[in-house]
């Protein structure tokens, strides 16, 4: 019995543990806030200019150098970063390989509280470690297909554009501009 509650307690206190330590990552920190403020401010006074770079995805694998030096070097951190941009998640990659972590966590803990169901031990991590990669899935399924539905009617108006005289510049900001 003595065993059970350490084993309870030690699960619980890294629940805890992985839990803060992804709240923290997931709020950001300020050096990215001010980054994005002043990116915001640099768009709202220069609408359509071009020599104004446009910055949408912070393409750090995490906000602590450590870490991000050693995501970098992990072949699967590279693809989940490319699913993330796909997506047009704004997540880091640290962030979400620590929610998968903390739910794969979270998933062989609670059954130490039900030990009668093993097969819910066997299972339930690997369930709950795959939600965030579902999540990141169908969110870049999802941005594909809006993109699908819009690309004829985009093709339709560089089309106009270029047959009424613009040139390819100009044809293109009408594009972005109507879709």
């Amino acid at each position: 019995m003595e065993r059970l509650v350490l084993i309870l307690s030690v699960g619980v206190f890294l629940t805890i543990v992985a839990g803060g330590v992804g709240v923290f990552f997931l709020m950001g920190d300020q050096e990215s806030r001010r980054v994005r403020a002043r990116l915001r401010g640099i768009q709202s006074r220069a609408p359509g200019d071009a020599s104004v770079p446009v910055m949408t995805h912070d393409l750090r694998y995490s906000s602590i150098a450590p870490l991000d030096v050693l995501l970098r070097h992990l072949p699967l951190s590279h693809r989940v970063q490319e699913l993330l941009v796909q997506g047009d998640t704004q997540m880091r990659v640290g962030a979400f390989m620590l929610l998968t972590l903390l739910l794969v966590s979270l998933g062989i803990a609670l059954p130490i509280l039900f030990p009668r169901l093993p097969v819910l031990a066997a299972s339930l991590g690997p369930v709950l470690g795959m939600i965030p990669l579902v999540w990141a899935h169908r969110r870049k399924v999802r941005r594909a297909r809006h993109f699908e539905r819009l690309f004829p009617d985009a093709l339709d108006i560089l089309t106009g554009a270029l047959r009424s005289g613009m040139a390819l510049s100009g044809a293109i900001q009408v594009v972005a501009d109507e879709c």
